[in-house]
């Protein structure tokens, strides 16, 4: 062993990645333990520093070709073999619901710009809404993208004076510091900045000066070993235990504190075999850290849950990367090969491959269309390497049973065109000119569902749509999710107002009019974790939520200013755990258990929201509601199955296609 290697450093490495076990096991629970990754950040930039000042010392230089080489070794083969084995398995013991997404995420992780992805998709990392084997890769992603400047900043530091080198390179680390806290706050701290490698990467350089500063062994933060035991439980607290505190205020806290342990980390040195279990999970935490996501995902995937999924997710999780870091990653990494005929032709052939595969990579966000339809025309093949897709065949094409409208017609999609009408036309708009009838929907995602409502059974009418997943498209009101990285809905009004007016502007042509709003308003109203705010006033009580809600759809319903027009109300419905896939899978290893969900539960769920519709369509002899529910279950339990309408929804929230398509009928008997 390296007779300058710090045990210690182990331990806080274990503390680390249990912290972000406990973290992707149950985000609700253990909603603080994600800080383990910035404890993994000062860890890195103290390790990282050290071995380079380390190599300074006895060689008078840094090699760089060396350094990335090294890089290379220790972090690649085993996230290399990690990405593919999980792509493939992903791709067996999955319905693909969402291979795009999880290729593209693939793709991005392999060349180390996960979080630039991520950030540019908006990919939420605490909502997690499409669940990814490969949303941990972010953090590793940061390292790399930080490793790539670190030694050249740290190299002209150290060509300073010997007598005040390590002072200029503390000064330098410093501004860093200063710089990236400076964008870390006022990019809005922890929620803007999330993924981003210049705001986390004051983190990275508090590990490199806590380093230089145990070099130093500064008197000032020379601490009792009692302190240093007392700030460890103390980051315990912070992180499993829920204080209230800012995320921004907690990131401080653990940062600052990591860097005060590793200053005096010399003294924590002397641990006994107690804790022999921790070091050892400290060497392999890399592997761990890279396993753990995967395992997690795959045991909730086949309905683990509880103490079954902490239990078995760990052990699995502990097995495979004790083998990734024995036959992979440890052997690779010591494996001495020789770099003296590499050394030019290495840097540019490592220089070429980061920009070529960067540029590859980051042109992927912009080719969305064609990646998109790259992936429907090869999805059979791949449909048929899954044995849940064999076994359950209706599942095949996922685009026949769970499609809304063109993604180009959602606000939501970066490509929509909200401010050209024109576009609308001549893309979202089905069109018949021998009627002088028009509908025109809005709403969230469960009014992205209903469009084949009308695509399928109003051929001979004129039909439009301007939705926009996730958001509240009516007047004064908008959301804020508590833990939420991208909170964009602050454009809720001006869409609002811009839908009105085009409605407004195509109504002229038109005899007859269906406005139809759909909104599932139950999961922004009743969810404890999104913050109402109806004319920049927040809402704290459900009677305020509620009262404001008939305000501002009476409103809405005012701002429409032509002659002969029907309001239709969507009624909120859901489909309680009926979730196709997991019913699928559970019916996969129980015969017995049959897919159905509580008709009366649903509807009471929704009962305070829809008895606001019906007050409304009381008042207003131009209202009328419309309530899917109502026809697609008869009696309790219904089946998710559903003769009639087909398979009712494969998420327990939006219709699939062919009951979307089915429901056509049952509209046009409301409106006749």
């Amino acid at each position: 062993m390296n007779k300058n290697y710090i045990n210690f450093i182990d331990v806080l490495r274990a503390f680390s990645v249990i912290s972000v076990f406990f973290f992707h096991f149950n985000e609700k629970y253990f909603s603080n333990a994600y800080l383990g990754v910035d404890i993994f950040f000062v860890i890195s930039g103290f390790v990282i520093t050290k071995v380079l000042v380390e190599e300074f010392s006895l060689e008078k230089k840094i090699s760089l070709t060396s350094f990335y080489f090294r890089r290379l070794k220790r972090l690649y083969p085993a996230l290399v073999v990690m990405l593919f084995l999980v792509l493939i398995l992903y791709v067996i013991f999955t319905f693909q619901e969402s291979i795009i997404f999880i290729f593209k995420s693939f793709l991005s992780s392999l060349f180390g710009l996960s979080n630039i992805y991520y950030y540019f998709s908006e990919t939420d990392y605490f909502l997690n809404k499409f669940p990814n084997p490969f949303i941990h890769t972010w953090s590793l992603a940061i390292e790399e993208q930080f490793y790539l400047f670190f030694p050249i900043i740290l190299i002209l530091t150290l060509k300073a004076e010997k007598k005040i080198k390590k002072k200029i390179t503390i000064a330098v680390f410093s501004f860093f510091i200063i710089a990236s806290l400076f964008f870390f706050l006022k990019k809005g701290g922890f929620v803007e900045s999330f993924y981003s490698p210049i705001a986390k990467s004051w983190e990275l350089f508090a590990g490199s000066i806590s380093y230089l500063l145990y070099q130093k062994k500064n008197k000032i933060l020379n601490l009792e070993k009692y302190f240093l035991i007392f700030i460890l439980i103390l980051i315990f607290i912070l992180i499993f235990i829920n204080l209230n505190l800012s995320n921004t205020i907690l990131t401080l806290c653990i940062i600052l504190m990591t860097s005060t342990l590793l200053i005096n980390s010399n003294k924590l040195s002397n641990i006994n075999s107690l804790n022999y279990p921790f070091i050892y999970l400290g060497k392999i935490s890399y592997s761990f850290y890279l396993w753990h996501m995967p395992t997690l995902f795959f045991f909730k995937y086949y309905e683990f849950y509880g103490l079954n999924l902490l239990i078995f997710s760990f052990i699995i999780s502990l097995f495979v990367s004790s083998l990734s870091y024995h036959f992979i990653e440890n052997p690779i990494r010591r494996k001495k090969i020789e770099l003296k005929v590499l050394n030019k032709k290495f840097y540019i052939i490592f220089a070429m491959s980061i920009i070529f595969f960067g540029i590859l990579v980051l042109k992927m966000f912009n080719i969305n269309d064609y990646i998109n339809k790259y992936g429907k025309e090869k999805s059979n093949k791949i449909n048929e390497l899954s044995f849940l897709i064999k076994k359950y065949p209706e599942y095949k094409d996922w685009n026949k049973v769970f499609y809304g409208g063109k993604l180009e017609c959602n606000l939501q999609n970066p490509y929509s065109k909200i401010n050209d009408l024109n576009f609308y036309l001549n893309n979202c708009f089905t069109k018949n000119k021998n009627n002088q009838d028009l509908i025109f929907l809005v709403g969230d995602s469960t009014a992205f569902s209903l469009v084949p409502t009308f695509e399928s059974s109003f051929v001979n009418k004129n039909f439009v749509y301007f939705v926009k997943d996730g958001s509240i498209q009516i007047p004064g009101f908008t959301y804020m999710y508590k833990d939420r990285i991208f909170n964009d809905n602050q454009r809720t009004e001006n869409d609002y107002k811009k839908i009105i007016k085009n409605f407004n502007i195509l109504s002229e042509k038109y005899n007859k009019k269906y406005f139809v709003i759909s909104h599932i308003f139950s999961a922004y109203l009743f969810n404890n974790n999104v913050e109402i705010i109806y004319n920049n006033k927040l809402l704290n009580t459900e009677a305020e939520k509620m009262t404001s809600l008939k305000k501002s759809i009476e409103y809405f319903i005012n701002s429409i200013k032509v002659d002969n027009v029907e309001i239709i109300l969507v009624k909120n419905y859901s489909f309680n755990l009926a979730k196709y896939k997991k019913c699928k899978v559970k019916e996969t290893f129980n015969k017995n258990f049959q897919c159905s969900f509580d008709y009366l539960e649903s509807k009471n769920k929704h009962k305070k929201i829809n008895d606001i519709f019906s007050s409304i369509a009381k008042e207003n002899s131009n209202v009328k509601i419309f309530e899917p529910l109502s026809f697609l279950c008869k009696k309790d339990p219904c089946n998710i199955e559903n003769k009639e309408y087909g398979i009712i929804s494969f998420d327990g929230l939006h219709l699939s296609k062919q009951t979307a398509e089915k429901l056509g009928q049952n509209f046009i008997d409301l409106i006749n």
